[in-house]
Protein backbone atom coordinates (compact mmCIF):
# COMPACT_ATOMS: atom_id res chain seq x y z
CA UNK A 1 0.00 0.00 0.00
CA UNK A 2 2.63 2.48 0.63
CA UNK A 3 4.67 1.85 -2.55
CA UNK A 4 1.78 2.51 -4.27
CA UNK A 5 1.34 5.81 -2.48
CA UNK A 6 4.86 6.53 -3.04
CA UNK A 7 4.06 5.71 -6.91
CA UNK A 8 0.98 8.09 -6.80
CA UNK A 9 2.63 10.63 -5.60
CA UNK A 10 6.28 10.30 -7.61
CA UNK A 11 3.89 10.34 -10.85
CA UNK A 12 2.22 13.61 -9.91
CA UNK A 13 5.49 14.92 -9.10
CA UNK A 14 7.34 13.96 -12.63
CA UNK A 15 3.43 15.25 -14.18
CA UNK A 16 3.94 18.52 -12.52
CA UNK A 17 7.50 18.99 -14.15
CA UNK A 18 6.37 18.00 -17.69
CA UNK A 19 3.42 20.65 -17.28
CA UNK A 20 6.14 22.72 -16.04
CA UNK A 21 8.28 22.20 -19.40
CA UNK A 22 5.67 22.59 -21.74
CA UNK A 23 5.02 26.29 -19.79
CA UNK A 24 8.62 26.76 -20.26
CA UNK A 25 8.56 25.69 -24.15
CA UNK A 26 5.21 28.02 -25.05
CA UNK A 27 7.19 31.32 -23.42
CA UNK A 28 10.11 30.59 -25.35
CA UNK A 29 8.47 29.56 -28.52
CA UNK A 30 6.06 33.39 -27.74
CA UNK A 31 9.21 35.49 -26.60
CA UNK A 32 12.09 33.84 -28.55
CA UNK A 33 11.89 31.78 -31.26
CA UNK A 34 8.59 33.14 -32.94
CA UNK A 35 9.77 36.73 -32.68
CA UNK A 36 13.37 35.98 -34.49
CA UNK A 37 12.15 33.79 -36.88
CA UNK A 38 8.35 34.68 -37.64
CA UNK A 39 9.23 35.05 -41.44
CA UNK A 40 10.25 31.17 -41.62
CA UNK A 41 6.49 30.10 -40.91
CA UNK A 42 6.95 30.01 -36.84
CA UNK A 43 4.72 32.64 -36.78
CA UNK A 44 2.14 33.47 -33.18
CA UNK A 45 -1.73 33.11 -33.86
CA UNK A 46 -2.87 32.63 -30.76
CA UNK A 47 -6.29 30.18 -30.80
CA UNK A 48 -8.10 29.61 -27.04
CA UNK A 49 -9.79 26.65 -27.97
CA UNK A 50 -6.68 24.84 -29.76
CA UNK A 51 -4.51 26.44 -26.98
CA UNK A 52 -6.94 24.32 -24.58
CA UNK A 53 -7.20 20.81 -26.65
CA UNK A 54 -2.98 21.24 -26.63
CA UNK A 55 -3.41 20.45 -23.02
CA UNK A 56 -6.02 18.54 -22.71
CA UNK A 57 -4.31 16.34 -25.19
CA UNK A 58 -0.77 16.82 -23.25
CA UNK A 59 -2.52 15.50 -20.26
CA UNK A 60 -4.06 12.22 -21.91
CA UNK A 61 -0.41 11.03 -23.76
CA UNK A 62 1.37 12.34 -20.10
CA UNK A 63 -0.58 10.11 -17.71
CA UNK A 64 -0.81 7.06 -20.14
CA UNK A 65 2.72 7.64 -20.53
CA UNK A 66 3.46 7.81 -16.61
CA UNK A 67 1.75 3.95 -16.25
CA UNK A 68 4.18 2.17 -18.66
CA UNK A 69 6.77 0.75 -16.01
CA UNK A 70 9.87 -1.03 -18.11
CA UNK A 71 12.35 1.40 -17.66
CA UNK A 72 13.79 1.08 -21.28
CA UNK A 73 10.29 1.62 -22.79
CA UNK A 74 9.64 4.22 -20.35
CA UNK A 75 12.83 6.60 -21.49
CA UNK A 76 12.16 5.69 -25.25
CA UNK A 77 8.43 7.03 -24.89
CA UNK A 78 9.26 10.23 -23.04
CA UNK A 79 11.98 11.05 -24.43
CA UNK A 80 10.47 10.82 -27.85
CA UNK A 81 7.52 12.92 -26.25
CA UNK A 82 10.26 15.43 -25.69
CA UNK A 83 11.63 15.33 -29.16
CA UNK A 84 9.03 15.58 -31.30
CA UNK A 85 5.43 15.40 -29.61
CA UNK A 86 5.71 18.28 -26.95
CA UNK A 87 6.79 20.80 -29.57
CA UNK A 88 4.15 19.69 -31.96
CA UNK A 89 1.40 20.12 -28.92
CA UNK A 90 3.15 23.42 -28.43
CA UNK A 91 3.34 24.60 -31.72
CA UNK A 92 -0.31 23.68 -32.60
CA UNK A 93 -1.72 25.50 -29.14
CA UNK A 94 -0.02 28.47 -29.93
CA UNK A 95 -0.38 28.86 -33.97
CA UNK A 96 -3.59 27.94 -34.76
CA UNK A 97 -2.68 25.02 -37.46
CA UNK A 98 -4.76 22.01 -38.09
CA UNK A 99 -6.61 20.47 -35.61
CA UNK A 100 -7.34 17.20 -37.68
CA UNK A 101 -3.22 16.54 -37.69
CA UNK A 102 -2.56 17.04 -34.15
CA UNK A 103 -5.26 14.29 -33.12
CA UNK A 104 -3.41 12.18 -35.68
CA UNK A 105 -0.08 12.29 -34.21
CA UNK A 106 -1.69 11.87 -30.88
CA UNK A 107 -3.25 8.67 -31.77
CA UNK A 108 -0.57 7.56 -33.37
CA UNK A 109 1.72 8.31 -30.16
CA UNK A 110 -1.12 6.50 -28.19
CA UNK A 111 -1.28 3.72 -29.62
CA UNK A 112 3.11 3.61 -29.02
CA UNK A 113 2.28 4.09 -25.67
CA UNK A 114 -0.71 0.95 -25.84
CA UNK A 115 1.75 -1.52 -26.83
CA UNK A 116 4.82 -0.90 -24.22
CA UNK A 117 2.70 -0.24 -21.65
CA UNK A 118 1.73 -3.75 -20.83
CA UNK A 119 5.71 -4.97 -21.00
CA UNK A 120 7.11 -5.68 -17.86
CA UNK A 121 10.69 -6.15 -16.37
CA UNK A 122 11.67 -8.55 -18.08
CA UNK A 123 14.73 -11.09 -17.46
CA UNK A 124 15.28 -12.89 -20.72
CA UNK A 125 18.58 -11.99 -22.85
CA UNK A 126 19.50 -13.55 -26.12
CA UNK A 127 23.23 -13.65 -26.85
CA UNK A 128 24.65 -14.50 -30.53
CA UNK A 129 28.00 -16.41 -28.97
CA UNK A 130 31.23 -17.57 -30.88
CA UNK A 131 32.02 -14.44 -33.30
CA UNK A 132 31.91 -11.25 -30.75
CA UNK A 133 35.41 -10.99 -31.25
CA UNK A 134 35.02 -11.47 -35.23
CA UNK A 135 32.75 -9.43 -35.43
CA UNK A 136 34.26 -6.29 -33.77
CA UNK A 137 37.43 -6.81 -36.23
CA UNK A 138 35.01 -6.50 -38.89
CA UNK A 139 33.29 -3.64 -37.54
CA UNK A 140 36.67 -1.80 -37.03
CA UNK A 141 37.70 -2.46 -40.25
CA UNK A 142 34.59 -1.16 -41.58
CA UNK A 143 34.99 1.87 -39.67
CA UNK A 144 38.87 2.62 -40.30
CA UNK A 145 38.30 2.00 -43.91
CA UNK A 146 34.90 4.35 -44.17
CA UNK A 147 36.70 7.42 -42.29
CA UNK A 148 39.61 7.03 -44.70
CA UNK A 149 37.95 6.46 -48.13
CA UNK A 150 35.58 9.34 -47.18
CA UNK A 151 38.85 11.76 -46.47
CA UNK A 152 40.33 10.64 -49.87
CA UNK A 153 36.79 11.05 -51.33
CA UNK A 154 35.67 14.25 -49.78
CA UNK A 155 38.70 15.60 -48.03
CA UNK A 156 40.00 16.89 -44.89
CA UNK A 157 38.24 20.45 -44.12
CA UNK A 158 39.62 20.72 -40.18
CA UNK A 159 38.36 23.22 -37.84
CA UNK A 160 36.86 25.30 -41.12
CA UNK A 161 34.11 22.49 -40.97
CA UNK A 162 32.72 24.03 -37.89
CA UNK A 163 32.23 27.41 -40.01
CA UNK A 164 28.58 27.92 -41.12
CA UNK A 165 29.30 29.08 -44.74
CA UNK A 166 31.88 26.83 -44.83
CA UNK A 167 30.33 23.90 -44.21
CA UNK A 168 27.13 24.30 -46.67
CA UNK A 169 29.77 24.19 -49.62
CA UNK A 170 31.20 20.96 -47.81
CA UNK A 171 27.51 19.05 -48.49
CA UNK A 172 26.97 20.47 -51.92
CA UNK A 173 30.21 19.28 -53.21
CA UNK A 174 29.54 15.78 -51.31
CA UNK A 175 27.96 12.64 -53.23
CA UNK A 176 28.91 9.07 -52.41
CA UNK A 177 28.30 6.06 -54.28
CA UNK A 178 25.04 3.90 -53.68
CA UNK A 179 26.31 1.39 -50.63
CA UNK A 180 29.21 3.60 -49.40
CA UNK A 181 26.64 6.25 -48.41
CA UNK A 182 25.38 3.27 -46.38
CA UNK A 183 28.91 2.54 -44.67
CA UNK A 184 28.92 6.42 -43.91
CA UNK A 185 25.46 6.69 -42.18
CA UNK A 186 25.76 3.19 -40.56
CA UNK A 187 29.63 4.19 -39.21
CA UNK A 188 28.16 7.49 -38.02
CA UNK A 189 24.95 6.72 -36.29
CA UNK A 190 25.88 2.91 -35.15
CA UNK A 191 29.29 1.81 -35.37
CA UNK A 192 30.98 4.60 -34.00
CA UNK A 193 28.39 6.07 -31.61
CA UNK A 194 28.05 2.41 -30.24
CA UNK A 195 31.65 1.64 -29.17
CA UNK A 196 32.00 4.85 -27.11
CA UNK A 197 28.98 3.73 -24.89
CA UNK A 198 30.30 0.37 -24.73
CA UNK A 199 33.20 1.45 -24.07
CA UNK A 200 32.27 3.98 -21.20
CA UNK A 201 30.35 1.40 -19.76
CA UNK A 202 33.22 -0.88 -19.54
CA UNK A 203 35.38 2.06 -17.83
CA UNK A 204 37.42 2.41 -20.85
CA UNK A 205 37.73 5.85 -21.06
CA UNK A 206 41.13 5.78 -23.33
CA UNK A 207 39.12 3.74 -26.48
CA UNK A 208 36.38 5.70 -26.11
CA UNK A 209 38.34 9.01 -26.19
CA UNK A 210 39.79 7.50 -29.43
CA UNK A 211 36.14 6.31 -30.26
CA UNK A 212 34.62 9.96 -29.88
CA UNK A 213 38.15 11.48 -31.88
CA UNK A 214 37.12 9.32 -34.67
CA UNK A 215 33.55 10.44 -34.47
CA UNK A 216 35.00 14.23 -34.92
CA UNK A 217 37.31 13.38 -37.28
CA UNK A 218 34.45 11.78 -39.42
CA UNK A 219 33.03 15.40 -39.21
CA UNK A 220 35.31 16.96 -40.34
CA UNK A 221 35.25 14.86 -43.21
CA UNK A 222 31.76 14.70 -44.31
CA UNK A 223 30.26 17.88 -43.04
CA UNK A 224 27.16 16.18 -41.18
CA UNK A 225 26.63 18.25 -37.85
CA UNK A 226 24.69 15.29 -36.52
CA UNK A 227 28.04 13.40 -36.64
CA UNK A 228 29.18 15.34 -33.54
CA UNK A 229 26.11 16.76 -31.80
CA UNK A 230 24.96 13.11 -31.71
CA UNK A 231 27.74 12.87 -29.23
CA UNK A 232 26.29 15.42 -26.66
CA UNK A 233 23.44 13.68 -26.69
CA UNK A 234 24.34 9.72 -25.82
CA UNK A 235 26.80 11.18 -23.75
CA UNK A 236 24.21 12.82 -21.54
CA UNK A 237 21.65 10.01 -21.69
CA UNK A 238 24.31 7.49 -20.87
CA UNK A 239 24.81 9.45 -17.52
CA UNK A 240 21.26 10.40 -16.63
CA UNK A 241 20.09 6.59 -16.91
CA UNK A 242 22.19 5.22 -14.61
CA UNK A 243 19.62 7.32 -12.27
CA UNK A 244 16.30 6.11 -11.44
CA UNK A 245 15.28 9.81 -12.07
CA UNK A 246 16.12 9.76 -15.28
CA UNK A 247 12.79 10.66 -16.69
CA UNK A 248 12.94 13.75 -14.37
CA UNK A 249 16.40 14.91 -15.19
CA UNK A 250 15.42 14.80 -19.06
CA UNK A 251 12.82 16.69 -18.51
CA UNK A 252 14.60 19.25 -15.87
CA UNK A 253 17.62 19.32 -17.80
CA UNK A 254 14.98 20.64 -20.36
CA UNK A 255 13.78 23.50 -18.19
CA UNK A 256 17.25 24.16 -17.17
CA UNK A 257 18.30 24.76 -20.80
CA UNK A 258 15.84 27.25 -21.74
CA UNK A 259 15.93 28.90 -18.38
CA UNK A 260 19.52 29.61 -19.19
CA UNK A 261 18.48 30.63 -22.87
CA UNK A 262 16.13 33.39 -21.20
CA UNK A 263 18.79 35.22 -19.36
CA UNK A 264 21.76 34.78 -21.74
CA UNK A 265 19.66 35.21 -24.91
CA UNK A 266 22.18 33.19 -27.00
CA UNK A 267 20.82 33.72 -30.99
CA UNK A 268 23.14 30.63 -31.53
CA UNK A 269 21.18 28.47 -28.67
CA UNK A 270 17.86 29.76 -29.72
CA UNK A 271 18.35 28.94 -33.73
CA UNK A 272 19.75 25.71 -32.98
CA UNK A 273 17.27 24.36 -29.93
CA UNK A 274 14.27 26.36 -30.58
CA UNK A 275 14.60 26.57 -34.77
CA UNK A 276 16.53 23.81 -35.99
CA UNK A 277 15.89 21.41 -33.18
CA UNK A 278 12.30 21.73 -31.89
CA UNK A 279 10.12 24.11 -33.66
CA UNK A 280 11.86 23.97 -37.10
CA UNK A 281 10.52 20.08 -37.32
CA UNK A 282 7.37 21.26 -35.82
CA UNK A 283 6.33 22.91 -38.42
CA UNK A 284 7.63 20.74 -41.51
CA UNK A 285 5.38 18.00 -40.15
CA UNK A 286 2.14 20.20 -40.52
CA UNK A 287 3.19 21.46 -43.84
CA UNK A 288 3.91 18.21 -44.96
CA UNK A 289 0.22 17.13 -44.00
CA UNK A 290 -1.37 20.82 -45.30
CA UNK A 291 1.26 20.02 -49.03
CA UNK A 292 0.33 16.13 -49.13
CA UNK A 293 -3.36 16.45 -48.27
CA UNK A 294 -3.90 18.66 -51.67
CA UNK A 295 -1.07 17.07 -53.53
CA UNK A 296 -0.93 12.91 -54.41
CA UNK A 297 0.70 10.84 -51.41
CA UNK A 298 4.25 9.28 -52.41
CA UNK A 299 3.57 5.78 -51.59
CA UNK A 300 6.93 4.66 -51.06
CA UNK A 301 8.53 5.70 -54.63
CA UNK A 302 10.71 7.93 -52.92
CA UNK A 303 12.84 5.27 -51.02
CA UNK A 304 14.30 1.44 -50.89
CA UNK A 305 10.79 0.08 -51.23
CA UNK A 306 9.71 1.81 -54.04
CA UNK A 307 13.13 1.48 -55.71
CA UNK A 308 12.99 -2.46 -55.36
CA UNK A 309 9.17 -3.23 -56.54
CA UNK A 310 9.73 -0.45 -59.81
CA UNK A 311 7.39 2.70 -58.37
CA UNK A 312 7.27 5.59 -60.60
CA UNK A 313 8.21 8.87 -58.85
CA UNK A 314 6.18 11.67 -59.20
CA UNK A 315 7.78 14.54 -58.16
CA UNK A 316 10.86 16.35 -59.80
CA UNK A 317 12.55 17.12 -56.38
CA UNK A 318 13.00 15.58 -53.03
CA UNK A 319 9.59 15.93 -50.56
CA UNK A 320 11.39 18.20 -48.64
CA UNK A 321 12.05 20.47 -51.61
CA UNK A 322 9.12 20.70 -52.53
CA UNK A 323 7.34 22.01 -49.00
CA UNK A 324 10.52 24.73 -49.06
CA UNK A 325 9.18 25.58 -52.70
CA UNK A 326 5.54 25.65 -51.41
CA UNK A 327 6.42 28.10 -48.60
CA UNK A 328 9.62 30.21 -50.43
CA UNK A 329 8.33 32.01 -53.76
CA UNK A 330 8.95 28.38 -55.63
CA UNK A 331 12.60 27.80 -55.26
CA UNK A 332 12.79 24.59 -55.63
CA UNK A 333 16.47 22.90 -55.25
CA UNK A 334 17.49 25.64 -53.18
CA UNK A 335 16.73 24.11 -49.41
CA UNK A 336 15.39 20.98 -47.55
CA UNK A 337 12.68 21.52 -45.19
CA UNK A 338 13.35 18.15 -43.24
CA UNK A 339 10.55 16.16 -41.02
CA UNK A 340 10.20 13.12 -39.31
CA UNK A 341 8.57 9.73 -38.30
CA UNK A 342 5.13 11.58 -38.28
CA UNK A 343 5.48 13.92 -41.37
CA UNK A 344 7.15 11.16 -43.63
CA UNK A 345 4.68 9.26 -43.18
CA UNK A 346 1.64 10.74 -43.56
CA UNK A 347 3.02 11.87 -46.57
CA UNK A 348 3.75 8.16 -47.98
CA UNK A 349 0.49 6.90 -46.89
CA UNK A 350 -1.66 9.19 -44.94
CA UNK A 351 -3.08 8.84 -41.35
CA UNK A 352 -2.56 5.08 -42.28
CA UNK A 353 1.12 5.32 -42.86
CA UNK A 354 1.40 6.95 -39.39
CA UNK A 355 -0.34 4.79 -37.20
CA UNK A 356 1.44 1.79 -39.36
CA UNK A 357 5.13 3.05 -38.66
CA UNK A 358 3.94 4.10 -34.93
CA UNK A 359 2.97 -0.02 -34.50
CA UNK A 360 5.94 -1.23 -36.18
CA UNK A 361 8.15 1.46 -34.38
CA UNK A 362 6.79 0.10 -30.84
CA UNK A 363 6.76 -3.35 -31.45
CA UNK A 364 10.46 -3.09 -32.32
CA UNK A 365 11.15 -1.88 -29.58
CA UNK A 366 9.18 -4.15 -27.48
CA UNK A 367 11.44 -6.80 -28.88
CA UNK A 368 14.32 -4.69 -27.31
CA UNK A 369 12.75 -4.65 -24.65
CA UNK A 370 12.01 -8.05 -24.04
CA UNK A 371 15.36 -10.18 -25.15
CA UNK A 372 17.88 -7.66 -24.00
CA UNK A 373 17.94 -7.94 -19.73
CA UNK A 374 21.37 -8.45 -20.14
CA UNK A 375 22.56 -5.01 -21.99
CA UNK A 376 22.38 -2.47 -19.11
CA UNK A 377 19.83 0.11 -19.57
CA UNK A 378 22.23 3.91 -19.70
CA UNK A 379 23.54 1.65 -22.64
CA UNK A 380 20.25 0.59 -24.53
CA UNK A 381 18.89 4.19 -23.86
CA UNK A 382 21.81 6.07 -25.06
CA UNK A 383 22.08 4.37 -28.26
CA UNK A 384 18.23 4.16 -28.78
CA UNK A 385 18.24 7.88 -28.28
CA UNK A 386 20.65 8.00 -31.42
CA UNK A 387 17.40 6.78 -33.25
CA UNK A 388 14.94 8.96 -31.85
CA UNK A 389 16.82 12.07 -32.87
CA UNK A 390 16.79 11.25 -35.99
CA UNK A 391 13.30 10.11 -36.26
CA UNK A 392 12.21 13.72 -35.36
CA UNK A 393 14.81 14.84 -38.96
CA UNK A 394 13.57 11.45 -41.04
CA UNK A 395 11.17 9.35 -42.38
CA UNK A 396 10.81 5.54 -39.99
CA UNK A 397 12.22 3.41 -42.95
CA UNK A 398 14.76 5.94 -43.96
CA UNK A 399 15.95 5.55 -40.01
CA UNK A 400 15.16 1.35 -40.41
CA UNK A 401 17.27 0.78 -43.07
CA UNK A 402 19.62 3.66 -44.11
CA UNK A 403 20.24 4.88 -40.51
CA UNK A 404 20.91 1.22 -39.06
CA UNK A 405 18.54 0.62 -36.35
CA UNK A 406 17.87 -2.68 -38.07
CA UNK A 407 21.20 -3.96 -36.74
CA UNK A 408 20.79 -2.45 -33.28
CA UNK A 409 19.05 -5.62 -32.03
CA UNK A 410 22.11 -7.89 -33.70
CA UNK A 411 24.58 -5.69 -31.75
CA UNK A 412 23.50 -5.84 -28.73
CA UNK A 413 22.91 -9.93 -28.79
CA UNK A 414 26.25 -10.34 -30.32
CA UNK A 415 27.97 -7.67 -27.77
CA UNK A 416 26.19 -8.98 -24.30
CA UNK A 417 28.68 -8.81 -21.81
CA UNK A 418 27.62 -11.99 -20.14
CA UNK A 419 29.02 -10.82 -16.89
CA UNK A 420 25.96 -9.20 -16.43
CA UNK A 421 24.31 -12.11 -16.51
CA UNK A 422 23.03 -13.41 -12.75
CA UNK A 423 20.76 -16.06 -11.22
CA UNK A 424 18.05 -14.37 -12.01
CA UNK A 425 17.90 -13.77 -15.19
CA UNK A 426 17.54 -16.09 -18.35
CA UNK A 427 20.74 -16.64 -20.98
CA UNK A 428 19.70 -18.27 -24.22
CA UNK A 429 22.49 -18.74 -26.76
CA UNK A 430 22.99 -19.13 -29.86
CA UNK A 431 25.67 -19.65 -32.41
CA UNK A 432 25.43 -17.88 -35.64
CA UNK A 433 25.51 -20.99 -37.97
CA UNK A 434 22.24 -21.75 -35.67
CA UNK A 435 20.72 -19.00 -36.92
CA UNK A 436 21.53 -19.70 -40.84
CA UNK A 437 20.06 -22.88 -40.24
CA UNK A 438 16.83 -21.63 -38.90
CA UNK A 439 17.09 -19.32 -41.72
CA UNK A 440 17.42 -21.76 -44.01
CA UNK A 441 14.93 -24.23 -42.98
CA UNK A 442 12.32 -21.60 -43.19
CA UNK A 443 13.26 -21.47 -47.11
CA UNK A 444 9.54 -22.35 -47.98
CA UNK A 445 8.47 -19.06 -46.18
CA UNK A 446 11.14 -16.97 -48.06
CA UNK A 447 10.19 -18.50 -51.01
CA UNK A 448 6.80 -17.74 -50.59
CA UNK A 449 7.36 -14.10 -49.83
CA UNK A 450 9.95 -13.43 -52.82
CA UNK A 451 7.48 -14.83 -54.86
CA UNK A 452 4.55 -12.13 -53.28
CA UNK A 453 7.20 -9.21 -53.90
CA UNK A 454 7.87 -10.06 -57.34
CA UNK A 455 3.92 -9.96 -57.89
CA UNK A 456 3.71 -7.16 -56.46
CA UNK A 457 5.92 -5.82 -58.21
CA UNK A 458 4.94 -6.24 -61.56
CA UNK A 459 1.74 -5.24 -60.98
CA UNK A 460 1.85 -2.13 -58.70
CA UNK A 461 4.60 -0.73 -61.40
CA UNK A 462 2.65 -0.30 -64.32
CA UNK A 463 -0.28 1.22 -61.93
CA UNK A 464 2.37 2.90 -60.38
CA UNK A 465 3.38 4.69 -64.16
CA UNK A 466 -0.30 5.44 -64.99
CA UNK A 467 -1.25 6.89 -61.48
CA UNK A 468 2.13 9.28 -62.25
CA UNK A 469 0.79 10.17 -65.80
CA UNK A 470 -2.60 10.74 -64.68
CA UNK A 471 -1.56 13.11 -61.84
CA UNK A 472 0.38 14.88 -64.63
CA UNK A 473 -2.15 15.57 -66.66
CA UNK A 474 -4.45 16.39 -63.99
CA UNK A 475 -2.21 18.90 -62.34
CA UNK A 476 -0.78 20.99 -65.13
CA UNK A 477 -4.12 21.83 -66.27
CA UNK A 478 -5.73 22.71 -62.69
CA UNK A 479 -4.44 24.61 -59.48
CA UNK A 480 -1.63 26.12 -59.43
CA UNK A 481 -0.22 25.90 -62.72
CA UNK A 482 3.01 27.70 -62.57
CA UNK A 483 3.81 25.53 -59.55
CA UNK A 484 2.80 22.20 -60.37
CA UNK A 485 5.31 22.14 -63.93
CA UNK A 486 7.67 22.80 -61.51
CA UNK A 487 7.04 19.85 -59.44
CA UNK A 488 5.51 16.92 -61.75
CA UNK A 489 7.64 15.33 -63.97
CA UNK A 490 6.54 12.70 -67.13
CA UNK A 491 7.68 9.72 -67.53
CA UNK A 492 9.61 8.66 -70.65
CA UNK A 493 11.39 5.33 -69.58
CA UNK A 494 9.93 2.48 -68.55
CA UNK A 495 11.42 0.70 -65.82
CA UNK A 496 13.51 -2.39 -66.34
CA UNK A 497 12.28 -5.87 -65.82
CA UNK A 498 15.19 -7.78 -64.43
CA UNK A 499 15.65 -4.41 -62.04
CA UNK A 500 12.45 -5.40 -60.51
CA UNK A 501 12.61 -8.60 -60.41
CA UNK A 502 16.01 -8.72 -58.86
CA UNK A 503 14.74 -5.94 -56.27
CA UNK A 504 11.84 -7.41 -55.55
CA UNK A 505 13.27 -10.73 -54.78
CA UNK A 506 15.77 -9.49 -52.87
CA UNK A 507 13.09 -6.85 -50.77
CA UNK A 508 11.39 -10.19 -50.19
CA UNK A 509 14.26 -12.39 -48.92
CA UNK A 510 15.32 -9.79 -46.98
CA UNK A 511 12.33 -8.55 -44.73
CA UNK A 512 11.22 -12.46 -44.43
CA UNK A 513 14.18 -13.92 -42.84
CA UNK A 514 14.71 -10.71 -40.68
CA UNK A 515 10.68 -11.13 -39.85
CA UNK A 516 11.45 -15.12 -39.39
CA UNK A 517 14.38 -14.65 -36.51
CA UNK A 518 12.66 -11.94 -34.72
CA UNK A 519 9.55 -13.97 -34.44
CA UNK A 520 11.98 -17.18 -33.67
CA UNK A 521 13.60 -14.98 -31.14
CA UNK A 522 10.56 -13.30 -29.26
CA UNK A 523 8.45 -17.40 -29.50
CA UNK A 524 12.26 -18.79 -28.00
CA UNK A 525 11.89 -16.02 -24.78
CA UNK A 526 8.39 -16.88 -24.31
CA UNK A 527 8.76 -20.62 -23.98
CA UNK A 528 11.78 -20.08 -21.33
CA UNK A 529 9.85 -17.42 -19.26
CA UNK A 530 6.82 -19.61 -18.93
CA UNK A 531 9.21 -22.69 -18.17
CA UNK A 532 10.81 -20.05 -15.50
CA UNK A 533 7.70 -19.23 -13.78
Amino acid sequence: MKSKIENIINNFLLLIIIAIAKIILELFYIYFVSPIYGYTGLVYDFNLSKYCLSWTLFFILSIFMLKVKEKFCSFFLHFEFVITVLPLLVFYGLTNKETQYILYVSVSFLIQILILKSIKVEKISICIIGIKKRFRIIIIFLMISVVILTMLYNGFHGVKSFDTVYLYDIRKATKYPFIFSYLIMWTRILFIPFFIIQNLDKKKYLKASFYISLQVFLYMCTGEKFTYLILLVIISIYILAKSKAMIGYIYTGLIALISIIFFTQSRIAISFLGERFLFGPALNKFWYYEFFSDYPKIYFSDGILGKALGLYYQYTASSGQLIFARHFDNRLFESNSVTGMFGDSYSQLGVVGMILFSVLLAGFIKVIAKTTSGISTNVKCSVISIFIVLLNDAGFLTVFFSGGLFLTLYFFYIFLDLKNIDSKKILIEYRLRHLIKIVFKSYRKISLYAIIFLVLGFILSPMSFNFVLKNYNLYLTSGDIEFNKLIFQKIYEIKSAIGIIVGSIFLGIFLSAYIILIKFFMNTSKRKSERRK
